[in-house]
């Protein structure tokens, strides 16, 4: 049965990682969490620039948030 709140992109990817007989960075048993680390933190082709503008926009309002709450 597929979930569509457990079920997503990195946990198809982890179940055909360990179907067969991949290792890569020290992993051997693959789940979505350590897909979803792996691709955060030793993507090669992410830049400073893509991270800006991915968690730019977030972080700025997050900070609107919080600056504004303390100010009232």
């Amino acid at each position: 049965m597929h979930n569509i709140c457990c079920d997503n992109c990195h946990h198809h990817v982890a179940c055909a990682l360990n179907r067969m007989p991949a290792k890569a960075y020290g992993v051997s048993n693959w789940d979505m969490i350590k897909m979803a680390v792996l691709m955060f933190f030793r993507s090669r082709f992410l830049t400073w620039g893509a991270v800006l503008s991915q968690f730019g926009p977030f972080v700025v309002l997050i900070l609107v948030i919080v600056l504004s709450t303390k100010l009232t």
